[in-house]
């Protein structure tokens, strides 16, 4: 079978598209390849014949030529909403930065400040924003755009899919792309795309978005297929 790397920000169901191909018979992981806590980069697959994971992203170019990138997208707004619920780039306080982590490494579960170091090393325009809207929405459009440019200047292979596509004949089209021939499709046991906790963003609009930032969110939203509507 031929490897890929599904790519994507965060929050953009790189865990649903890794089930789906793994239930298929493609050995899938997710961030089990590119984890926040490997930042020395690729090293190889492993037992997997591919991996789901936004932390991929920065590793591009070292891999295989005959790799498949996939760059994976979400409705625009949906993922900003869930990156901020996740509370990634909030801004510094004494709860969410220090005592929430002390918290979870004693629980064992140190995930979210290994992410957090790792955004801060490779999403370094992003961190230099003030305000944590200001940090998602660079962020978004920095990894999106540094997908494509890291796979063209490694000169590998790139097909890009909307998430919410990812049924019946696309689903089967990419397994197709690296080798996997079934006719079973999984997805209709899946469970829904994980959004996260909404209790700081139930919603946010193009209104929230910073104004500088906007015009560039709606023109790569276009150009992925989303109806982007900028406030008048």
């Amino acid at each position: 079978m031929r490897n890929l790397v599904v790519a994507a920000t965060p929050r953009s169901g790189t865990t649903f598209t890794s089930v789906a191909l793994s239930r298929m018979g493609y050995r899938c992981g997710h961030e089990q390849v590119f984890q926040a806590w490997k930042p020395w980069g690729f090293r190889g697959w492993g037992e997997f014949d591919g991996d789901a994971s936004c932390y991929a992203v920065p590793y591009l170019n070292e891999l295989p030529g005959d790799t498949l990138v996939v760059h994976q997208v979400r409705e625009p707004l949906a993922t900003i909403r869930s990156l901020a619920n996740w509370g990634l780039f909030r801004p510094f306080s004494i709860r969410s930065h220090i005592v929430l982590p002390l918290v979870r490494f004693t629980r064992g579960q140190p995930a979210r400040e290994l992410a957090l170091s790792f955004m801060k090393v490779h999403s370094r325009d992003a961190w230099r924003r003030h305000g944590e809207m200001a940090r998602v929405a660079k962020h978004w459009i920095d990894w999106n755009r540094a997908i494509e440019l890291h796979s063209q200047e490694a000169g590998l292979e790139y097909v890009r899919y909307r998430v919410e596509d990812l049924r019946g004949a696309k689903l089967l089209e990419l397994a197709e792309s690296i080798d996997v021939r079934t006719s079973t499709l999984p997805v209709d046991r899946l469970e829904p795309l994980n959004v996260g906790r909404m209790s700081r963003f139930p919603d946010v609009s193009p209104n929230d978005l910073p104004a500088d930032l906007r015009s560039e969110v709606a023109g790569l939203a276009r150009s992925y297929g989303y109806e982007f509507n900028l406030p008048l």
